[in-house]
């Protein structure tokens, strides 16, 4: 069994880790195949080096299990149904699984007609949408999927352009593309920074890299202390990101997960694409590799390398199997409590 520290970080291989996580999850009382599948998920992001969305959300959904706003066992059930459409309800259970079934469901329904539209309600957080677009990806489907809210007081952390009040939540939107190497994956936030890496740079009384808060007085500040003071996020790209936002929430509001008393919209949506009833899957695959080639070699404005969305976290993969995933001193102490709490006899 391979840890070894790196400064405040040890590494641990993959297996452990989510043998860890899967024996936290079934001491809440999440059921063994829920929390595999979960566990997955949830170790991708620090697999892929988006550490935001890995086991540091961990005791957060721990927290929420025990609050009863994720009900441990709970399975999603479809809804509505009909050619290439799909409506599942997630019942509060743990997001990514609702997220993974979900996912397997669209791929059947888009294998039978060529497409499938699904909405998706009482979700829970599912952390990093590139996980799932890339399931389908891999199957060699296109895949888009949105999840965000607007009005909501308990997700709202982005203003709109032009203003300063929390109206948003940082709303994003994913893409996965087949192509013969690895899958092209899309995967950002319509806000300027990630409410995570907001609250993270304010735990280490650090400065984001770039003025991303507005103040109440329109004021802009890299201070993420800032948005703990009623203050908020900026959209990315001014009034495109606010956009794309307001798209994205409006998109998922298709779930019937809105009040159109109190002017609250949101949900989560997915579109899956057969490749193969558009053109030849291989051909396509081919297609984007050389596009992607094509682009990587393109001239550079500096030294860094020209590089196509999901290389980073692809190479990131590649080193975390060989060496070990890396999992911070402060994540290792939180999961470590949790574990004393639970009665898990493993540490990390």
């Amino acid at each position: 069994m391979r840890t070894r520290s790196v400064r405040t970080k040890a590494l641990f291989e993959l297996d452990r880790l989510e043998d860890f996580s899967i024996q936290l999850l079934k001491a809440a009382g999440v059921p063994s195949k829920i929390a595999r599948v979960a566990s997955r998920a949830i170790i991708s992001s620090d697999l892929a080096g988006h550490t935001n969305h890995g086991l540091a959300r961990l005791p957060d959904y721990l927290s929420e299990i025990v609050a009863k706003k994720i009900i441990p066992g709970a399975e999603p059930i479809m809804i509505r149904r009909a050619a290439g459409r799909l409506a599942i309800d997630g019942q509060f259970g743990l997001g990514h699984y609702t997220l993974v079934r979900s996912v397997s469901q669209a791929i059947s329904e888009a294998r039978r007609v060529g497409f499938c539209v699904v909405t998706m309600r009482r979700t829970n957080h599912f952390g990093r949408l590139g996980y799932y677009v890339e399931l389908a990806a891999k199957a060699g489907f296109v895949a888009m999927l949105t999840t965000g809210t607007g009005n909501d007081v308990l997700e709202a952390v982005v203003a709109p352009h032009g203003g300063s009040q929390r109206v948003l939540g940082t709303n994003p939107i994913a893409f996965g593309f087949p192509r013969l190497d690895s899958p092209v994956v899309v995967d950002i936030s319509t806000s300027a920074a990630t409410y995570y890496q907001v609250a993270d740079a304010a735990a280490e009384f650090s400065t984001l890299p770039a003025p991303v808060i507005v103040r109440r007085d329109l004021a802009l500040t890299n201070n993420p202390q800032d948005f703990f003071q009623d203050g908020a996020i900026l959209p990315f790209g001014s009034h495109k990101g606010y956009g794309l936002g307001l798209a994205v929430c409006m998109l998922g509001s298709l779930s019937g997960e809105f009040d159109e008393n109190r002017g609250r919209i949101g949900g989560t949506s997915m579109i899956i694409l057969d490749v193969r009833q558009f053109c030849s899957l291989r051909r396509y695959r081919l297609a984007l590799q050389t596009f992607s080639d094509f682009v990587r070699k393109s001239h550079r404005r500096n030294r860094a390398a020209v590089l196509i969305p999901g290389d980073r976290a692809n190479a990131n993969r590649k080193m975390n199997l060989e060496h070990g995933v890396p999992i911070s001193k402060t994540i290792r102490e939180r999961l470590n409590a949790c574990a004393l709490k639970l009665g898990v006899s493993q540490r990390l």
